[in-house]
């Protein structure tokens, strides 16, 4: 009998064991999806011209990984190839919202989704069940029929609260209407100090060396110390990589900065694989540092996916009198029948808003991302000056999860 015990209490400790690498290789297959997007969009962004930029790749993936859970045939496929979701996407999910929100000493760190559901609207139990038991979403009952402008202040105040009324107002007048049927929300929200605050006797005014070649004065903080730091080199050139430790271990910013390279042709060959090899060489460095103090905000019209591929989910059914009699649309549209059974829904407005405040102190990052689917119709001297004074990209970085957060590029103050 008493050899039962030890036994059991390692059958238990090897299930364990088991459990938590499966949840890690999860987390490992969701964060190499996300990346590939986030570097993929981002250089989507540059082909209409080079501007600063800003904006959450997770927090994009998870609003439209919540309506792919309702998708179906080619849509759902245009889904998979642009962002890279598969059948078990909204498991990992939920392991990556669980990682996202544990407690945290000195920072704040939270992601939170929404159901808005149009009252007398009735939609697939499997597609409800998976937004509340994997993507953890709160349920609002809305009445976009008669009241479109109060649901659209109600979803306002939700998203201000999460942000911290940093974004107040993600959907422009008029987007909701009689027609939309259900909003998928969500809000993510990050404020964390320095592991090592800058000094800010030590900040000055500098030139930041933009893209055009023209220098613009902007306040640089400094500070020298040792920090994980690799210099990359590829065919075309190299580039520096800093990571900037937040007071908790889990998040870090992390800085990419074009040396021999153009901006172009680093920003070119971002890929997880070559963020891996970055973060693999990285080693703790002696280094002067300079970087600049921002702010930045932005704003996506989401449709803007199409470029990528991203095409059918915005497709309405055409005639659109047909869409519930089992007949195929005229020209190609969007095929949401996992949520009520029907070809009438498809996306009215996919939207996205974006914050970031970087200091001596620390950042604060905000993101909010809405899918709105209607009817149709050192004491050493450091040996390594890294001074970013030149267009950079740059990435919150949440560790455990291996997940960019927030990705974007600074090119002018």
């Amino acid at each position: 009998m008493p050899v039962r015990f030890p036994l059991l209490a390692l059958i238990i400790s090897f299930w364990i064991s088991f459990v938590l690498a499966q949840e890690s290789q999860h987390l490992m297959n969701l964060s190499h999806i996300n990346q590939n997007f986030a570097f993929e969009l981002l250089r989507d962004m540059n082909v209409e011209g080079h501007e600063n930029m800003l904006f959450s790749p997770y927090s994009i993936s998870l609003a439209f990984a919540m309506s792919y859970a309702g998708a179906a045939a080619e849509t759902a496929q245009e889904m998979e190839e642009v962002f890279g979701f598969y059948p078990e996407v909204a498991r990992d999910f939920r392991l990556l919202g669980d990682s996202l929100n544990q407690p945290l000493e000195v920072s704040a760190l939270y992601s939170a989704n929404a159901l808005w559901l149009q009252k007398d609207f009735k939609v697939q139990e499997a597609f409800l069940n998976t937004l509340l038991d994997q993507y953890q979403s709160e349920l609002f009952e809305a009445d976009f029929k008669t009241q479109a402008e109060v649901e659209r202040g109600r979803i306002h105040a939700w998203v201000g609260e999460k942000t911290h009324e940093h974004i107040t107002e993600i959907l422009p007048e008029g987007v909701l209407d009689e027609y939309s049927r259900l909003v998928l929300t969500n809000a993510l929200y990050i404020s964390s100090p320095w592991q090592r605050p800058f000094n800010e006797q030590q900040s000055a005014e500098g030139m930041f060396t933009g893209l055009d070649g023209q220098d613009y004065p902007v306040r640089m903080m400094r500070q020298s110390g040792r920090f994980n730091y690799a210099k990359m080199a590829f065919e075309r050139g190299s580039y520096e990589v800093l990571e900037l430790p937040y007071g908790d271990d889990s998040l870090s910013f992390l800085g990419i900065l074009p040396q021999t390279a153009t901006f172009e042709a680093t920003l070119a060959q971002l890929s997880p694989e070559a963020l891996a090899r970055a973060l693999n060489m990285m080693a703790p460095s002696p280094i002067i540092l300079s970087l600049p103090k921002f702010k930045l905000a932005q704003s996506l019209d989401l449709k803007a996916l199409r470029r990528l591929g991203l095409k059918l989910a915005f497709e309405e059914f055409t005639p659109a009198e047909l869409c519930d009699k089992g007949i195929e649309p005229s020209q190609a549209a969007a095929d949401f029948s996992k949520i009520d059974a029907s070809r009438c829904l498809y996306i009215s407005a996919a939207l996205h808003q974006a914050t970031l405040s970087v200091d001596e102190k620390g950042s604060e990052a905000t993101a909010a991302s809405a899918v709105v689917i209607a009817l149709s119709r050192s004491a050493l001297l450091p040996s390594i000056e890294l001074s970013f004074n030149r267009p950079f990209i740059f990435a919150i970085y949440h560790k455990p999860s291996q997940s960019i957060l927030f990705l974007g590029q600074y090119l002018k103050p």
